[in-house]
């Protein structure tokens, strides 16, 4: 049972960030690029996602004009965005910025229940106080942009992954394993490259696998990448679109000038953007990281298995075109860790709560500052490097 002033506390924390979030979802200028086509593919599907659907999956394979933007696989999204759009009265780009901000809602959320799988409950507490005004997530939130929701989806998979490989008898059950597959196939459907958290979710399961043993149930898991495919194949009425469709959005990504021009570069632009976006929270993460390497301590287990999600998420993530808007998870998975380093400092002295009080404030306000900088007073659409020391002031102009 959760204590009741973590509870209070809890709630007073997320009441804070749902306000932020909903208070800067006001941007008046967006992108004709990204956002225009998930306007436009929702307008598209408003009138019926099941009618249109297979009409929109045609038109993109026969489109190549079309294979640089977002493909129909990611028919989860289309979905909720036609869906939102015939609700609507009227279906504009703040009606997908809406999402983006109850995806930053939900990241919020995940975050506290994946670090409290993970870590404890003052562990939660702490991650959610980290992550209120997260520049990348505040950015995101109000954006007509789906990386935020994939963000959140991500985020929950791991959470739902996590609470399905439990170790204590009395928390097994088919009913946890069936949950994980049907959270892992939505958020294959937001977005397919959350297959890319794969390795990260296998690691989870090898470093548990000695403490609660070979279970059959885990086999379900090969099913979520299944159903997602059966998922688009149920909508589009066909079984070949599937893979022309991502044949054919694979074949506009190495021959894409924007992609080269500012998502190419070395394999340290993902952790230097993150740092970027969230000097505190990084530092003290790879601080609770170095912990995790050293100590081997049955109580730092839940440590161990955040960062290993971490590393083996940035470690696949290092190898794709470098966008730091598409590892929102990454951020997410950051603020845990640094949530247990503080955690852990105000456990040992009592002294250093006041400290840790201290450094959260320190934290919120100067992350305040770089999202407003960043986001509202240079109004960076897309916070590519070069996009945030633009904005930063940190490269001639």
């Amino acid at each position: 049972m959760m204590d009741r002033r973590i509870h209070i506390a809890l709630l007073a924390l997320l009441a804070v960030g749902i306000g932020l979030r909903v208070h800067f979802n006001d941007v008046s200028s967006f992108s004709r690029a990204d956002e225009t086509t998930y306007l436009d593919g929702a307008r598209t599907l408003a009138p019926g996602v099941f009618a249109r659907f297979p009409q929109f999956a045609a038109d993109y394979a026969k489109s190549p004009e079309l294979w640089a933007f977002p493909p129909p696989t990611r028919w989860g999204h289309w979905a909720l965005l036609g869906s939102a759009c015939s609700l609507s009265r009227e279906c504009g780009y703040h009606t997908l910025a809406w999402l983006s901000t109850l995806g930053g809602i939900a990241a919020l959320i995940f975050t506290g229940l994946l670090a409290r799988e993970l870590l404890g409950e003052k562990a939660a507490l702490v991650a959610i106080a980290l992550s209120l005004a997260a520049p990348l997530q505040l950015h995101l939130g109000r954006r007509a942009l789906q990386d935020e929701l994939a963000g959140a989806a991500t985020l929950a998979a791991l959470w739902a992954v996590a609470r399905a490989l439990a170790v204590d008898p009395q928390k097994r059950s088919l009913g946890r394993h069936l949950f994980a597959v049907i959270v892992c196939t939505l958020a294959l459907a937001e977005k397919e490259t959350a297959l890319l958290w794969t390795p990260a979710m296998a690691g989870l399961w090898l470093v548990r696998h000695r403490a609660r043993g070979w279970r059959k149930e885990d086999l379900l898991f090969g099913l979520a990448p299944l159903l997602f495919v059966g998922g688009f194949c149920v909508l589009s009425r066909s079984f070949t679109l599937f893979f022309i469709d991502v044949r054919a959005n694979f074949s506009s990504l190495g021959g894409s000038t924007y992609v080269a021009q500012y998502m190419s570069g070395p394999l340290h632009r993902y952790p230097f953007d993150l740092f970027l976006l969230a000097p505190i929270v990084f530092l003290l993460a790879v601080g609770a990281s170095g912990v995790a390497l050293l100590d081997e301590s049955p109580e730092a287990r839940g440590l161990r298995e955040a960062a290993l999600l971490l590393a083996l998420g940035l470690a696949v993530w290092v190898n794709t075109p470098k966008d730091v808007r598409y590892v929102a998870a990454v951020d997410g998975l950051l603020r845990i860790l640094a949530a247990w380093l503080l955690v852990a400092l105000a456990t040992r002295r009592r002294r250093a709560v006041v400290l840790v009080a201290i450094l959260l404030c320190v934290n919120f306000g100067w992350e305040l500052q770089l999202f407003h900088r960043v986001s509202v007073e240079r109004e960076i659409y897309d916070p590519t490097t070069f996009g945030i020391l633009n904005a930063l002031d940190a490269i001639p102009r």
